[in-house]
């Protein structure tokens, strides 16, 4: 190929080439030669690659959560290297593949768009557009294809959602303490919903009929587009009591069938200890009193005593198995309870009697 076509150039050291598509080769190079004596010429040290320009799609991000029906738009933003063309097509794909076997096949978002880097998509929520947690946006450049030449850019699979409720806390296994304060957190993803109502069930199932569900909020509360946090005392409004798979569930107050759930937590009871009080000394074989008040419907307590606080290296000590690791003692609880301890010998050699 010559580059200056059928004329020469002058001998200036420089020359500005427009790469033609004709060029595309990963073995080029490049050979200046005298227009007067073609045994007199200079190639290229090493050979170059002439490639197709390349499109970057910016946005969606991986992770990232659109909604169907949101007023409002998404930017779909693209970089590029290289020519491209005021001719591309951007297109949508639930499963992330824009081959022509695709099920579902893209959708056209929109077509012969000017490369300005940046399109607001307005997402419709009329059935066009399937919600899917894999789904990708495809920006072609129809002018290179129209050359036989593939030059796309595809963006990272990201999700699109119907309108929809996310319960963030509390998380799976949390433990909620009873007579405490607890923040219920969420976050509302389209603009079907408006305002929520919070429902509590302590054994995860909210269906109704023959079921314990309360009601935490009194009236409904105003949750738009956004994340929220409401604020419960665990005493206020329903009577608590201990659960292993207690849950939340955040509704929709106009259309219930929109909700999410939180994670399966725990609900404790709460526990002060009144005796032995703080600085007591208590003395090897006499008898302490170990006193308690109790909040929730715990049949039974543990007791058990430890000799080095309660780090994470602490060794808990059954009260009535002397210096041996067993299981706590168990006695019966109602509200309030005293335990007649007889104080072992736990003195290590390495401490004062006593202390």
């Amino acid at each position: 190929m010559i580059i200056t076509g059928d004329h020469s150039t002058a001998n200036a050291g420089s020359y500005t080439w427009t790469v033609p598509d004709t060029a595309i080769s990963d073995n080029c190079l490049v050979r200046v030669q005298s227009a007067a004596d073609s045994t007199a010429y200079g190639e290229s040290a090493a050979k170059f690659a002439v490639i197709l320009p390349t499109v970057t799609v910016s946005s969606p991000n991986a992770g990232d959560i659109w909604v169907l029906g949101d007023p409002s738009s998404k930017a779909i933003n693209w970089t590029n290297v290289g020519t491209i063309h005021n001719k591309l097509n951007i297109e949508y794909s639930a499963q992330g593949d824009f081959s022509n076997t695709a099920v579902p096949p893209p959708v056209s978002i929109a077509l012969n768009q000017g490369n300005s880097g940046s399109y607001l998509w307005s997402i419709p929520n009329d059935g066009t557009i399937i919600a899917s947690k894999t789904a990708k946006i495809r920006i072609k450049d129809m002018a290179w294809s129209d050359s036989g030449y593939t030059v796309q850019g595809v963006s990272a699979p990201f999700e699109i959602t119907a309108p929809r409720i996310d319960v963030t806390a509390p998380v799976e296994n949390a433990r909620v303490a009873i007579n405490t304060n607890f923040d219920i957190k969420w976050v509302v993803r389209g603009s079907d919903i408006s305002t929520v109502k919070i429902l509590y069930s302590p054994i995860g199932d909210f269906d109704t009929v023959n079921k314990e569900v309360y009601t935490v909020t009194p009236s409904p509360v105003s949750a738009s587009v956004g994340t929220y946090t409401y604020n419960w005392s665990t005493m206020n409004t329903i009577p608590l009591n201990t659960a292993t798979n207690a849950k939340f569930r955040v509704v929709n107050a106009s259309n219930e069938t929109i909700y999410g759930d939180s994670g399966a937590f725990r609900v404790a009871g709460t526990f002060v200890l009144t005796a032995p009080a703080p600085a007591t000394k208590l003395f090897v074989g006499t008898q302490a009193s170990v006193s308690w008040s109790a909040v929730g419907n715990m049949a039974q307590v543990k007791l058990s005593y430890s000799r080095n606080g309660n780090g994470t290296d602490a060794v808990w000590y059954n009260m009535d198995g002397g210096n041996a690791a067993t299981a706590p003692t168990l006695v019966a609880n109602s509200g309030t309870g005293t335990y007649n301890w007889t104080v072992p010998d736990i003195v290590l050699l390495t401490h004062d009697p006593n202390t």
